[in-house]
């Protein structure tokens, strides 16, 4: 991430929230100078008001330190390695703390259409790893809610693709593999007889890379959970259980 300054605006798509629905509570967050954003390769421009920014997230707070005090002109930041749509959902969330659900999307194959279930949660899971790496808690677990609102809506569970992604761009320890780590012994569990295959065939795709680090996850949670004979699947439990919390905290989510 690098700073500019003087950029010129003229060809860029500039995306400007409109204030007029949104409520926030203390006006102070909405007033003072603005900040340019541009994202990705193509540079798309975000202009976010810069308290607001700063409160949301430490690591830009760093990066924009003193801007209160000027407030002659705007500032700009440029993200090269950001997805823009990406960075819109994160946008719109800034503004108005919600997040749309996940829409299911088609692909075609051949003559007829199948759903495209990796495709429908792409954006959320790369939303996922941005709110992690900079540690923007809230929308991290809000965006867990979307995802296994998702999976319990067209009842499914992730591939052994989206497993090793998962492992590659999270910290250990993160709700989100605990999830993939859930989905996978519930599945194990329920079907024994035509789930080995499956549970085979993930732990060898993992094994050139995460799989390590997967299976001690995968016994250290049937470790924890000894005493019960069944293992719950992922879309039964509370909400909270695959959020982010500080030690010793919890937030009561609902279900999905």
């Amino acid at each position: 991430m690098s700073d500019m300054v003087g950029e010129d605006m003229s060809g860029y798509d500039i995306v400007i929230t409109d204030l007029v629905p949104i409520l926030i509570s203390g006006a102070r967050l909405l007033s003072g100078p603005g900040v340019n954003i541009f994202v990705g390769p193509k540079r798309k421009c975000f202009v976010v008001h810069a308290t607001l920014l700063c409160q949301s997230c430490a690591c830009f707070k760093r990066r924009l330190r003193g801007i209160e005090q000027n407030e002659d002109a705007n500032k700009e930041l440029y993200l090269p390695d950001d997805d823009a749509e990406v960075f819109q959902l994160f946008h719109t969330w800034l503004y108005s703390q919600k997040l749309k659900p996940i829409v299911k999307r088609c692909k075609e194959n051949g003559s007829t259409f199948e759903d495209d279930h990796i495709g429908s949660t792409e954006l959320y899971f790369n939303l996922y790893y941005m709110a992690e790496a900079r540690n923007l808690h809230s929308l991290q677990n809000l965006t867990m809610d979307r995802l296994r609102q998702y999976y319990a809506t067209e009842n499914r569970i992730s591939g052994s693709e989206r497993c090793e992604q998962v492992y590659q761009r999270t910290k250990p320890g993160s709700p989100l593999r605990s999830l993939m780590v859930q989905q996978f012994l519930s599945i194990y569990t329920e079907k024994k007889q035509t789930s080995e295959t499956a549970a085979k065939t993930l732990c060898a795709r993992l094994q050139m890379k995460k799989g390590e680090t997967f299976m001690v996850d995968v016994f250290e949670a049937v470790r924890r959970r000894f005493s019960k004979r069944a293992w719950p699947f992922p879309n039964d439990e509370n909400g909270c259980v695959f959020h982010y919390h500080e030690i010793g905290q919890v937030c009561g989510g609902s279900r999905t």
